[in-house]
This record gives C-alpha cells, sequence and structure tokens, in this order.
C-alpha cells in the first residue's frame, strides 16, 4: 500500500469506507511525478455488491479506486470493462480492501506528461511589434486587439481551458489562434484542429495565411485540409461506371469521360479540383463511399485519394476541417467511446472554433435528417432506373451474372433472375408505401404543432405549390414513373387555385397527357398559366378533344380532358 498511496491517503480511504458502512466507496485519485496517489477524492458510493463508476472528472494520470467489502479483490468482468476502456484514456484503477491494507493493481498509473507552455513572449516574438510578421509582412500595422487575442488563446491551451472571443472585422483573428495553434502543436507534439463553417475561409487558411506564416516566421510544420469521404473519387467505382454503356445520358456520359480524363494526372482526386462541377448523379456514382469501400483488399488501395489524403492527415500538426466533419467525427467519437484512436479524423484534444456563431445551425442540420419524396425516389432509381429497365444496380448484376455463370448454371441463373426481376418490380411498390408514410408523419407532425401541411412538387419553372387539403386532389396512377406527381381533376374550377404540377420531366410521358403539364411556355396564349395541349399543336386556338386551356379566361373555353389516345405512356394515365 504504501509504494500506492502516502500515508495520509491510506486513512482517508479507511474513513471514507468506514463512513459508507462498509460498502463499495468510488474514490478518484491524483498521482505525483512518482505515480503515487497523494490526493482523493469520493465520487461515489454503493452497496455491498456496487457503486456507481463517476468516469467524467477522471484526466490523464489519474487513477480510479473502488473497495471489494468482501475483502477478494479479484476484478469482476465490469471492473475489466471499465479498466479496459480508462486505461486507454491513460487513467489507472485499483481495488483495495476495507481496510485500505491491500491494493490490487488492475492498470498502473501513467506518468502525467509535462506539457511546454506558452510563453506570451515567444507569441509576441511573431506576432508583435518587431516580430517575424511585422519585418515580413509589407504594410504592417501594429494590431494591439490581435496580440491580445493571441495571447489568450495560448493562456487556453496552457490551461486545457475554454476561451471565447469575440473580435471585431480587421482584428487579424485568423493569425492570432493561428501562431499559438502552431507553436503548441510543434513544442508539444499534440495536434491542434481549427475547424470553420465556410470553404472560403478553409481555403484562406490553407493557401494565404498558413504558407506566410511559414515563410515569414520560418515555422516548419505541417498542415493539411480535411474533407469529407464523398468529396474524394473511387478509381474502382470510376472504372466500374466506365464499363457500364448507356449508364447516363449524352450530356452526363461526356462528365463521365471527363471525370476519367482529369483522374489519370489528378493531385488529390477532390471533386474541388474538377474544372467544371459534375451533376450530383454522376458524382454519386464515383464517390468513394464507406460501404463500398474495401479498404486495403482494394486493388486501388495504394492509391486511393482518399486514403492517401486520410493518412497525410495522421502525419499533420494542424488539421483544417469544417463544422460538419468535425461533429461527424465526435458523433462517431460518441458512439464508439473512442477518444484516443482515429476516428473520422485522427486523435486530437485541442480545437479551435472559427465562425463559432454557425455552430449551432451546423449541428441543428448535421444530427438532423431531411427526407422527400424526390431523395427516396433518387435512392430507388440506383436500384432500378425509373425510365431505363435496363440500367441500375439491379439490371447490372443481372448483366454480370449473365456474363459469369456458365452455362451449366442455368437452372440457378433462372431462379435469380427471377428474383431480381420481383425485387425491380418492387421498386415502385416501394416508393408508393414510401410516399403514404411520408405523407403520414408530415401530417402527424403537423397537427402535433397545430399546422397545416403546404407542400411544393415539382422543380425549377414549371413547379407549383399545391394544398393537401383541396377535395379536387388526386394521386397519379401507379403506373407512372415515381418522379412524376399528380394533378388536380379540377384545376379551372378549384377553389384553392390548385395547380397542375410535374416534379420532373419523363420521357415515358408527353408533357400534354392527361393533365401533367405545369409549363406555361407549353401554351401560346399569356392567359394559361396551367395549359394541357394536345401533340402537335401550339396554340389553345387549336386545340382537338384530345386536350385544352385549363383557364377559364382563356378564348379557347372547349375544356376537354385528352382521351386514351393522347397519352404516351398508358391510356391509365389519362384517366382518373
Amino acid at each position: 500500500m504504501e509504494q500506492s498511496f502516502t500515508p495520509d491517503i491510506i486513512d482517508a480511504l479507511r474513513a471514507a469506507i468506514r463512513d459508507a458502512d462498509g460498502n463499495e466507496v468510488f474514490f478518484l485519485g491524483h498521482t505525483d511525478e512518482e505515480r503515487v496517489v497523494v490526493e482523493v477524492e469520493v465520487l461515489a458510493r454503493g452497496h455491498q455488491g456496487a457503486v456507481a463508476a463517476v468516469l467524467q472528472p477522471c484526466r490523464y494520470g489519474d487513477v480510479i479506486i473502488h473497495n471489494h467489502p468482501s475483502g477478494v479483490l479479484e476484478p469482476s468482468d465490469a471492473d475489466l470493462a471499465i479498466a479496459s476502456r480508462m486505461g486507454s484514456l491513460g487513467v489507472g484503477c485499483y481495488i483495495i480492501d476495507n481496510d485500505a491494507s491491500a491494493v490490487y493493481r488492475v492498470v498502473e498509473p501513467f506518468r502525467r506528461i509535462e506539457r511546454a507552455r506558452l510563453e506570451p513572449e515567444g507569441i509576441a516574438a511573431v506576432l508583435g511589434p518587431g516580430g517575424a510578421v511585422a519585418q515580413r509582412l509589407p504594410g504592417y500595422e501594429d494590431r494591439p486587439e490581435q496580440l491580445r487575442m493571441a495571447f489568450t488563446v495560448g493562456e487556453a491551451l496552457n490551461t486545457d481551458g475554454l476561451a471565447v472571443i469575440e473580435a471585431g472585422t480587421g482584428t487579424g483573428k485568423s493569425l492570432a489562434y493561428l501562431v499559438p495553434a502552431i507553436l503548441w502543436a510543434k513544442e508539444n507534439e499534440e495536434r491542434v484542429v481549427v475547424s470553420t463553417n465556410t470553404i472560403n475561409l478553409q481555403e484562406q487558411l490553407i493557401r494565404k495565411d498558413i504558407p506566410f506564416l511559414q515563410r515569414a516566421a520560418g515555422l516548419e510544420f505541417r498542415a493539411v485540409l480535411v474533407k469529407g469521404r464523398g468529396n474524394y473519387l473511387c478509381r474502382r467505382r470510376l472504372e466500374a461506371a466506365g464499363s457500364e454503356p448507356g449508364l447516363f445520358e449524352d450530356e452526363k456520359s461526356g462528365e463521365l469521360a471527363a471525370i476519367r480524363a482529369w483522374a489519370e494526372n489528378a493531385a488529390d482526386g477532390s471533386r474541388d479540383d474538377l474544372s467544371f462541377s459534375p451533376h450530383a448523379e454522376v458524382w454519386d456514382e464515383v464517390c468513394s463511399e464507406a460501404d463500398q469501400c474495401g479498404r486495403a483488399k482494394c486493388p486501388d488501395y495504394g492509391r486511393c485519394f482518399f486514403h492517401r489524403a486520410r493518412r497525410q492527415a495522421a502525419q499533420a500538426d494542424v488539421l483544417v476541417v469544417n463544422h460538419a466533419l468535425l461533429l461527424t467525427d465526435l458523433a462517431l467519437r460518441l458512439q464508439t467511446d473512442n477518444y484516443t484512436a482515429a476516428a473520422v479524423l485522427p486523435p486530437y484534444d485541442r480545437v479551435i472554433l472559427d465562425e463559432a456563431h454557425h455552430l449551432e445551425d451546423a449541428a441543428t442540420s448535421h444530427f438532423s435528417g431531411q427526407t422527400t419524396r424526390f431523395a427516396f425516389a433518387r435512392v430507388l432509381g440506383r436500384l432500378r432506373h425509373p425510365r431505363k429497365p435496363d440500367q441500375g444496380l439491379l439490371a447490372r448484376l443481372l448483366k454480370q451474372l449473365g456474363d459469369e455463370l456458365p452455362d451449366s448454371f442455368d437452372e440457378l441463373y433462372r431462379d435469380l433472375h427471377g428474383r431480381l426481376d420481383g425485387l425491380s418490380g418492387g421498386c415502385q411498390a416501394l416508393f408508393d408505401r414510401a410516399v403514404q408514410t411520408l405523407e403520414w408523419a408530415g401530417e402527424t407532425l403537423a397537427r402535433a404543432v397545430g399546422e397545416t401541411v403546404a407542400e411544393r412538387r415539382g422543380g425549377g419553372k414549371s413547379g407549383r405549390w399545391w394544398r393537401r387539403g383541396c377535395g379536387s386532389w388526386r394521386r397519379p396512377p401507379t403506373s407512372w414513373p415515381p418522379t412524376c406527381g399528380g394533378c388536380c381533376a379540377a384545376a379551372r374550377t378549384c377553389p384553392n387555385r390548385c395547380r397542375t404540377v410535374s416534379p420532373r420531366r419523363c420521357s415515358t410521358w408527353a408533357p400534354w397527357a392527361g393533365g401533367c403539364c405545369s409549363s406555361p411556355k407549353r401554351c401560346g396564349s399569356s392567359c394559361c398559366p396551367t395549359t394541357i395541349v394536345a401533340p402537335g399543336s401550339r396554340s389553345p386556338s387549336a386545340v382537338p378533344a384530345g386536350g385544352g386551356c385549363s383557364s377559364p379566361g382563356c378564348a379557347a373555353r372547349r375544356w376537354r380532358w385528352p382521351t386514351a389516345s393522347t397519352v404516351a405512356c398508358s391510356a391509365a394515365s389519362a384517366r382518373w
């Protein structure tokens, strides 16, 4: 006992256990340079068989202590689980008897890390008047507020404290926190994370401020801009997309070819380095995704853009990230109870939040979810293309099976073909059920907060607002593609001014078929906010029986619902 505790601490342990009537007591011990416990505090008291383990106050070099009233000091499974968890954080674990005469060292205490303090003189030597920045920066102006802010950041790093700083425009905030952060990282070999809200500030830090400090102050350090996985190109997925002809339409196929050419000489494989902004559908098909990553088993692992970037981040002294990526890392660490090993980011203990007033909005956006009809249709569309049944992941799998399976497996192929075909056909049914669930959830939430549901159907100029409470609203037939919306059966008489809508142009139905078109450009008369025109007709004044103008103010007042002969996708979409 004397090798682990001072005599005064042994007496304090006995007294605390005696005051708890011999029940279990949970202590936190603080050690000296020789790793001897010189101070204890009682954190919790329990009964004869257990006690609450209060772990939040523990710091590196501390020791958690509890007693076993039975006198048997062998740790239980629960003891070992807690000892393992705290040991990874640099906290030791002891078990003692009620008389504090015997101790079992489950995890030996760790020697406290001696950190080098940041002295104001060192910071002033870089930022102050006559410092390195003043000598190298043309037109240098002394900014007392900047230096004061840098001293505050340095003191927060020295004391493991928190500092909330508000500074006006022109203070030079980025240099005021970068200088102490860099000095701390160099002198203590401890990584510092700088998190911002905007890409512009990240680019300023990486391309301007940090290189300037490296040149002006002669500081040798490594700083890396860390981006989310989805920003990087996956070589394997790019190769798979390129081997599937007809995956995209002509314009998007050109984008895919341009990405393949760019990838040959790309420096870091980040989407930001492209000379154009690819469509989301194209980039989603080739970007890096965690659930499709083979990691070390992937043949492209050695030259993988994403893993190369992560290896560079692991070697950096300063990491520049955005708030969303920082929150993703913290959420994963909370879920896995991991604060010492790499998660999304390499391990770190010091964080500087620039643009911190945006953190609340970033957290709300990151930890909340948004589900829409279009987003769900887009996910299902990856399994089976809504307009091209021969495209999508299911069709791709079926093609690969047909190419790879020998003729002797014909029976197996037919069985798999039937199963996959059933899955493909079930996509539409799943979408219909999802839409009903989404509408039910929206209406339920709206009633809970005392509001009415107003949804926006459509995109771009052809979209229109529609009211869910309109009695004339009718759902589209199930034979329509999932990208098609419904429309109002009485557009010209609807008291809620309900308009016909189409969320997205769909190649399998004509804009004039069944009351779907919401584009005024299709109508030759300005009186028609919502127009249904028969094929080949551009003017409401020459409307055959196939359709007509929905506006009662139009000169062509011969409104008629289109006949089945005017429908491009199916007769069902022209009838309600």
